[in-house]
């Protein structure tokens, strides 16, 4: 998020398919606000025809969706930075920071 409370991304990918994909989300939704950016649905991508289910292949749909949902929790928690609440509860049993990844609770130790 920039300084204008705008929604800013990068993104890449070692596949160029979903370097495409990415490329695509990056320029539809960069410099956005960020409710247009959880406004958007995966449907709403239907209509640029690309990966839609024909024979049976589902993978080009679910990259749609996947990078869209990572762009769209990346923009919640930014959001909640900016307001000043937490960004939201982190996986119970295992913790991940930038100082390493720590299991939470008895489950997650004993793994």
């Amino acid at each position: 998020m920039d300084k204008d409370g705008k929604m800013r991304f990068g993104a890449d990918s070692d596949s160029e398919i979903t370097r495409g994909f990415c490329s695509c989300l990056v320029w539809m939704l960069d410099g956005a606000a960020p409710e247009e950016v959880l406004e958007l649905k995966t449907e709403d991508l239907a209509s640029l025809n690309v990966g839609l289910p024909r024979g049976g292949e589902r993978s080009r749909v679910n990259t749609w969706h996947n990078v869209l949902i990572s762009m769209q929790k990346r923009t919640k928690m930014l959001m909640a930075e900016r307001d000043g609440k937490a960004p939201f509860q982190p996986f119970p049993s295992l913790v991940v920071t930038a100082g390493g990844i720590h299991a939470k609770g008895s489950y997650a130790e004993a793994q």
